[in-house]
């Protein structure tokens, strides 16, 4: 369903501005991409694009944020929020 159009410099404005952190971890559980804020509690580099998740964040937050993904895939969860930030699509 259409709601209006935003060009790519609107898109990069809004993940700029919102109040909170973004990362997307693709459906082969790679590090896709991430929202580029200012001040980020938890920093990521360029570098880490492409990386299995398991290696460049979930190593960071341990045992807690691996049942996490595993509830993302197997429809348990549909969106997680917390001290790791989403990491889903469907946040």
């Amino acid at each position: 369903m259409a709601t209006g159009r935003l060009s790519l410099l609107e898109v990069q404005q809004i993940f700029s501005t919102i109040p909170f952190e973004i990362d997307l971890i693709d459906h082969d559980d790679k590090f896709s991409w991430y929202s580029n804020k200012p001040n980020r509690e938890h920093v990521r580099h360029t570098t880490e694009l492409g990386e299995n998740v398991q290696d460049c964040i979930l190593q960071k937050f341990g045992p807690s944020s691996r049942a996490s993904l595993t509830a993302l895939r197997t429809g348990l969860a549909t969106r997680l929020r917390g001290h790791w930030s989403c990491m889903a699509t469907a946040c």
